[in-house]
């Protein structure tokens, strides 16, 4: 018989090489966040605080981020899972859908609806919203994420 040992797990952790442009959101007051964060950083102090690993998010809404992420798990097993960011707006989504399907470690895409400009993003005609697309549903058991939060004006 099988037993299940349940594993601890930190659901959302950000890596990145950082470079302002690609980070807007991090503004002069989160000074600490303006360097890079990476695994083998991270690594010790779940160790130490007894998790098993980890789920990388995007933080940058690229598909060099996805990649980026996804390469980070290959190298670093106790980075369990990847949630990526696809581009919503683009004609390409269902290639851009196809080209992280096949990777075990995607586990979900998002996107930051309150970083878009406009308030009605969501609504707009060149938006593709993933559910009931072939490509999304061809990806299993995918979590997305439509991020939002009131605007601060």
């Amino acid at each position: 018989m099988l037993r299940f040992v349940p594993m601890r797990i930190d659901s959302h952790q950000h890596f990145w090489h950082y470079q302002a442009p690609s980070y807007p959101w991090i503004t002069e007051r989160m000074r600490i966040l303006q360097r890079d964060y990476l695994p083998a950083e991270l690594e010790p102090l779940l160790r130490a605080g007894g998790f098993d690993g980890c789920i990388a998010v995007q933080a940058c809404q690229s598909v060099e981020d996805t990649a980026f992420l996804l390469e980070l798990a290959r190298q670093h097993a106790f980075i369990k899972g990847v949630v990526g960011w696809v581009d919503l707006c683009s004609n390409r989504l269902d290639e851009q859908l196809a080209r992280f399907a096949l990777d075990p470690k995607l586990v979900g895409v998002r996107h930051i609806v309150h970083d878009e400009p406009d308030d009605d993003f969501l609504l707009r005609d060149d938006v593709n919203i993933l559910l009931g697309r072939e490509q999304a549903r061809n990806l299993g058991a995918i979590e997305t994420d439509i991020g939002g939060r009131p605007r601060q004006h």
